[in-house]
């Protein structure tokens, strides 16, 4: 414990003086101290604390489709009736000079092609996901594109609706022209016959591998 003792002296001019303890100036410059921090440390606690006091915890329920449209959905597929399901994740696999890729295939030996416009054409990406154009049109749109079992590449354009066979050199020619004018899809039986599914007339046509083609069914406005 401290103690002091006052003892008064006369300093010069004949004052009577009483001395201070040493220790009296820090303490009160702690005290001073304290408070400022304790004034500091009210004031942020009330300044963290008011949002809490002016919100409360809520609950809501949301099961229809329309509820859940009215937000944005991260990483979740939103059902017809209201279920929810985990999105599919969409990676970015290549990027091709074109406005729009309508046809994408493999060939034998697994090189992606993609086709598209405008104007036509069709790309070939190599192990880098490098565009290289196989194929080009004056035509508005490459709209299919498929292989034969020797691997020969087979365009549908559309509107112009022809179908193109490509050599291997880059060569172009006129393979089938079913006088229509959209090439929708096409597609190779085992025997070698190509599949045209065309419009705007809903016709399919079987072509032979010499270029002939059969009309196999029709149905008008599609």
């Amino acid at each position: 414990m401290l103690s002091f003792h006052k003892r008064p002296f006369f300093a010069p001019h004949s004052s009577l003086v009483y001395p201070q303890p040493a220790c009296a100036g820090w303490l009160r410059g702690a005290a001073r101290y304290f408070l400022q921090f304790l004034s500091f440390s009210l004031l942020l606690y009330f300044l963290t604390a008011w949002p809490l006091l002016a919100e409360h915890t809520r609950r809501w329920r949301q099961s229809s489709y329309e509820e859940f449209l009215k937000g944005t959905a991260h990483g979740v597929a939103v059902r017809s009736d209201g279920r929810l399901e985990l999105a599919p994740k969409f990676t970015l696999l290549a990027d091709a000079d074109a406005s729009y890729l309508w046809s994408v295939r493999l060939d034998s030996k697994g090189t992606l092609y993609a086709a598209g416009g405008s104007p036509a054409k069709v790309f070939r990406f190599d192990s880098n996901a490098k565009p290289t154009a196989v194929f080009d049109s004056s035509d508005l749109s490459a709209q299919a594109i498929a292989f034969d079992a020797k691997g020969v590449l087979y365009v549908g354009t559309s509107p112009d609706g022809k179908v193109y066979k490509v050599s291997a050199s880059g060569e172009k020619s006129v393979f089938f022209d079913p006088k229509t004018k959209y090439i929708w899809d096409l597609a190779f039986a085992p025997d070698g016959t190509l599949y045209v599914a065309t419009g705007d007339k809903g016709q399919l046509f079987a072509v032979t591998p010499d270029g002939k083609g059969e009309l196999l069914h029709s149905r008008s406005g599609v």
